[in-house]
C-alpha cells in the first residue's frame, strides 16, 4: 500500500513538472471563438482557386504566433475608441487594409491607413516631422530614409518586453540588420523585405539551347547574345530598372557588389571609381543593349509591366515580381510551361569577386516619437507584423514582403511563393545600401542620376565612376566625416557583420525577455 501510494505521489510530481515545463516553453492561448475568426489566416484571406493551385492546405501555418497569445479582451477594454494613424505608400495600403478590420473589432482601436503617393512620400514624411504635427502614429518609410528619420522614431523595446512580442525573433537576422537595430534601439520593424532576384522564362532559354540560368555576368552576357538570335519577335533577352528618377543605382549594384565593390573603404574614402566599379557599369550597358526600347526610362514600374507582359526572356527585379509571374490575372505567361522561375543574380568574376547579392529598396514600419497612441499604435505594428499575418499577406501576392526568416522556410510557404528558396540563399550574402548614415538618401539620388548618365552615353563609363566619387566625397566632407573623431565606416556586407550582429541581436533580445 505504501509503494502504491508512493508510486501514486511520484507521478502526480513528475505530472506537474510536465505540465509546468510545457507551460514554460508553449505560450498561452486564451482567445474566444470569436476571437479566433478575426486572426489571420490564409484560407480567410485568399481565393479557393489559387489556394488549389498551390496546394495551400486551409488553417494556420503558425498556431503559437504572437497574435493567438495577447488578451485582446483586456487591450480592448484599455484602448477601446482609440484612433491610430499609418501613413503608408499608396501602392503597399492594400497589405495592411487586408487586415484592418480584423484588428479593429479584436483591440477596439480604430486605425486610419493614410496612402501618400510614392513620388512624395520622403519629402511629406519630412514636412510632418520637422513641424512636429504628430499627425502620424506610425510611419511606413524607405529604407535608405532611415539614417534621415531615426531623430523622429521611438524605440519600440519597451513594447516588445511589456506585450512579450516573441515573434521579433522570427524575423529574418540580414532584415532585422536592415530595418531595425540602430544603437541599441529597435527604431523599426521590416514592413516591405526586399531583395533582387533573376527571374527567367525556361521556354525561351530552351531556345537558346540553354536548361539552366545563368550564373555570371560573363556568362549572362553570352545568353544575351544567343538569345537575341532565336527569341520571337517583340521579345528581348534581359531588363532592369534604368530610370535616373529609380532604379539606375540598384542596377548597378546587383553587378557591382559581387566584384568587390564598396561604397566607402575605411576612414570614408569612396570606393566606386575602382576598375571593378567601372567594369560594372560596362556589363550593365553591354547587358542593355539586348533590353526592349525605354529600358533607361523604366522604374520599377515600367520594368515590372513589361516583364509580366511577356517582352523578356530574363529580367533583373524584385522578389515580389516573381511571385506575380505566376498570376494568369497579370501576367501574359503565367500558364508557361515550363513554368518561369527565379534565381540568385549573377555573380562578377573580377579579381575581386565575391558572392553577394542586392538587398535593396525595402521599406520599415515604425512608431513615432511625437505620437500620443505610442502602445496603441506599437500593438497595430506588431499585428501586422505578427508570423501569420506576414505568411498570408506575402503568399497573397500584395507586393509587400515578409521579413520573417521563419515565414521563408516554411514549406507550405515556397510552394505558393516559388522565389522563396532563391531568396534566403541571397539574404546570406547580402549587399546593402549604406543605410547608416543620415547622407544616404541624398548620395543615392545623386548615383541613380549618374549611372544612368553613363547608361545613356553622356559620361564613359570610367567618366561616370570618377564624378560619383567626387560627389559622393564632397557630400562626406561637408558633413563632416573626413574630421578626427568621426565615426567608423560601417560595412554593408552582411557576411562581414553576421557573427557580431547576430550576437548582439540575441542579447537584446534575452534583455527583452522574448
Amino acid at each position: 500500500m505504501q509503494m502504491r501510494t508512493k508510486k501514486i505521489r511520484i507521478g502526480v510530481v513528475v505530472a506537474l513538472v510536465t505540465l509546468l515545463l510545457v507551460a514554460m516553453v508553449v505560450p498561452a492561448l486564451s482567445y474566444t471563438a470569436a476571437q479566433e475568426k478575426l486572426f489571420p489566416r490564409v484560407d480567410r484571406k485568399m481565393s479557393p482557386f489559387l489556394m488549389a493551385r498551390w496546394g495551400i492546405p486551409p488553417g494556420y501555418q503558425f498556431p503559437n504566433d504572437w497574435v493567438k497569445t495577447v488578451d485582446w479582451s483586456a487591450i480592448k477594454k484599455k484602448y477601446a475608441g482609440t484612433t491610430i494613424t499609418m501613413a503608408i505608400q499608396g501602392h503597399d495600403v492594400s497589405a495592411p487594409a487586408m487586415f484592418q478590420k480584423d484588428f479593429e473589432q479584436l483591440s477596439g482601436i480604430k486605425v486610419e491607413l493614410l496612402g501618400v503617393p510614392s513620388e512624395e512620400f520622403t519629402e511629406k514624411l519630412l514636412i510632418e516631422f520637422l513641424a512636429g504635427t504628430a499627425k502620424y502614429d506610425t510611419v511606413e518609410y524607405y529604407q535608405g530614409d532611415t539614417g534621415m528619420f531615426i531623430p523622429y522614431l521611438a524605440d519600440l523595446a519597451p513594447y516588445v518586453t511589456k506585450h512579450n512580442y516573441t515573434d521579433i525573433r522570427g524575423i529574418h537576422p540580414t532584415y532585422f540588420w536592415i530595418h531595425s537595430l540602430r544603437q541599441g534601439r529597435i527604431v523599426a520593424l521590416p514592413f516591405d523585405s526586399d531583395c533582387r532576384l533573376l527571374h527567367y522564362r525556361p521556354k525561351m532559354l530552351a531556345l537558346a539551347g540553354y536548361d539552366r540560368p545563368p550564373k555570371t555576368w560573363e556568362e549572362t552576357l553570352k545568353y544575351c547574345g544567343k538569345l537575341e538570335q532565336v527569341l520571337p519577335k517583340g521579345v528581348f533577352a534581359i531588363g532592369f530598372p534604368g530610370a535616373r528618377h529609380f532604379g539606375a543605382l540598384k542596377a548597378w549594384m546587383d553587378i557591382a557588389g559581387s566584384e568587390g565593390v564598396e561604397f566607402f573603404k575605411p576612414g570614408w574614402k569612396v570606393g566606386v571609381n575602382t576598375s571593378d566599379g567601372v567594369r560594372a557599369l560596362k556589363t550593365m550597358i553591354a547587358l542593355s543593349k539586348f533590353a526592349p526600347p525605354g529600358l533607361k526610362n523604366w522604374g520599377y514600374s515600367e520594368c515590372r509591366e513589361a516583364w509580366l507582359s511577356g517582352n523578356m526572356a530574363m529580367v533583373q527585379q524584385w522578389q515580389c515580381v516573381g511571385r506575380q509571374m505566376y498570376d494568369p490575372e497579370v501576367c501574359e505567361f503565367a500558364l508557361e510551361q515550363p513554368r518561369p522561375e527565379s534565381a540568385p543574380l549573377p555573380q562578377g568574376t573580377g579579381p575581386n569577386a565575391r558572392e553577394a547579392y542586392s538587398v535593396v529598396q525595402g521599406s520599415s514600419a515604425s512608431l513615432t516619437q511625437e505620437s500620443t497612441h505610442k502602445e496603441a499604435a506599437a500593438l497595430w505594428l506588431f499585428f501586422i507584423n505578427g508570423t501569420e499575418t506576414q505568411f498570408v499577406y506575402s503568399i497573397c501576392g500584395t507586393g509587400v514582403e515578409t521579413g520573417s526568416k521563419l515565414v521563408m522556410q516554411n514549406p507550405v510557404y515556397q510552394k505558393g511563393f516559388p522565389p522563396a528558396k532563391a531568396w534566403l540563399h541571397e539574404l546570406d550574402y547580402a549587399n546593402a545600401e549604406m543605410l547608416w548614415i543620415t547622407e544616404w538618401s541624398r548620395l543615392e539620388s545623386i548615383g541613380t542620376m549618374l549611372i544612368n548618365y553613363g547608361l545613356v552615353g553622356e559620361y564613359t563609363p570610367q567618366g561616370t565612376m570618377d564624378r560619383m566619387a567626387e560627389a559622393f566625397t564632397k557630400v562626406m566632407d561637408r558633413a563632416g566625416y573626413y574630421k578626427p573623431g568621426a565615426r567608423v565606416t560601417p560595412s554593408a556586407y552582411w557576411p562581414n557583420v553576421r557573427d557580431a550582429f547576430i550576437a548582439e541581436a540575441n542579447a537584446l533580445f534575452d534583455r527583452l525577455g522574448v
